[in-house]
């Protein structure tokens, strides 16, 4: 049975997830038509996001005097492996940093938390995808969609179930969690929906 604050979660974050899921740069990722450039350009440019909002999330959360279980780990060393140096290096001066996140407490912290954890679902979906296309991409491994495939210690359902119990035992407002959920996937979507790193015909596979 979904509970109170997953169902006010759902309703506030549903037209955003149908904007990111039509437009986000992301999609292709799950496409036959996939090939190494394309890919790459597509992790880079995940890549600079997370290294740029990592930091603010871990800056943020010893304020939030929220538990460990509830730190948002963004896997950001594992997807740097899937990264071409030589890209990294070009994005670091060329491409705009993306908006932060709001982060002002720990309703909103643990709206972003959702966002990113509900992120899990949509990376087994891709992981999958890119196996099938590994021999084409010339990849042996794709380090960030494994770990988001695999690291799932307690189910989606039961991970919200979790949220809201954890909200209700420390007096936290629903309204406010689904505010910094809302807030965590406009911020997603406008940097996801148009890619922001420029194309380059000289990348080397990453293994």
């Amino acid at each position: 049975m979904i509970g109170q604050l997953h169902h006010q979660l759902k309703e506030a974050t549903a037209p955003i997830h149908r904007r990111l899921d039509a437009h986000s740069i992301l999609t292709p990722l799950t496409g036959l038509d996939l090939d190494i450039e394309r890919y790459q350009q597509i992790m880079v440019q995940h890549w600079w996001a997370y290294r740029c909002w990592q930091p603010q999330l871990d800056r943020a959360f010893p304020a939030t005097r929220l538990g460990k279980p509830w730190q948002i780990d963004l896997a950001l060393d594992k997807l740097s492996l899937d990264c071409a140096d030589q890209l990294k290096t070009s994005v670091r001066l060329t491409a705009p940093e993306p908006a932060p996140l709001t982060v002002e407490g720990s309703a909103e912290y643990l709206g972003c938390a959702y966002v990113f954890e509900g992120s899990r679902l949509g990376g087994r979906y891709i992981y999958k995808a890119l196996q099938s296309r590994r021999a084409h991409l010339g990849v042996d491994r794709f380090h960030y969609y494994e770990t988001l495939a695999q690291n799932t210690s307690v189910a989606w359902p039961a991970w919200v179930q979790q949220l809201e119990a954890y909200a209700v035992a420390n007096d936290l407002a629903f309204e406010q969690i689904v505010s910094g959920a809302v807030a965590c996937f406009e911020v997603l979507t406008d940097w996801f929906k148009q890619p922001q790193v420029a194309p380059s015909r000289t990348i080397q596979t990453v293994l």
